[in-house]
């Protein structure tokens, strides 16, 4: 799956129950190799028989983009609601 996906980072969770999300991973003969995201960033490589599950991150664009605009509706509908609240309905507001 890692090599078919070319994912840029993954989790990986051990036997033991140890988590750790790997970059560039890639599969070398019965390893998983990357470079482990945390401050010592050094590479690692890992029997796939010590591996109980690898995660892998999707997001969806479509999604995404209508959380966006979703927010920014919201945001114009609050900063809307705020500039006209002591208006009575009228369209030009006079100076306060």
């Amino acid at each position: 799956m890692v090599n078919q996906d070319q994912p840029s980072t993954i989790r990986v969770t051990l036997n033991d129950g140890s988590r750790f999300e790997l970059d560039s991973p890639v599969v070398s003969g019965d390893s998983l190799l990357g470079l482990v995201k945390d401050e010592s960033y050094r590479q690692r490589a890992v029997l796939l028989a010590d591996i109980s599950r690898v995660e892998i991150r999707k997001g969806d664009a479509l999604k995404t983009a209508g959380l966006v605009v979703g927010l920014a509706l919201l945001a114009a509908g609050i900063a809307s609601a705020i500039t006209f609240a002591g208006c009575d309905g009228n369209l030009f507001c006079p100076e306060r």
